[in-house]
């Protein structure tokens, strides 16, 4: 069920979930391989699409 955030609060959508996680497979395929630029691309796509994501605290920290 997608939902938007003004229906239920504050509710991650399903659909930017799942793109989340295509993003993070897409890291770790170009990891891999020894992509560094495609990595940087994805994970600013990550960062873009799921500003509450973990890998923040790579970037900032």
């Amino acid at each position: 069920v997608l939902m938007h955030a003004n229906q239920r609060g504050a509710v991650t959508p399903y659909l930017t979930m799942i793109c989340a996680a295509l993003l993070r497979t897409a890291m770790v395929a170009h990891q891999r391989r020894g992509e560094s630029d495609a990595v940087a691309h994805c994970l600013f796509q990550l960062l873009a699409v799921q500003p509450d994501a973990p890998e923040w605290s790579q970037v900032i920290g």
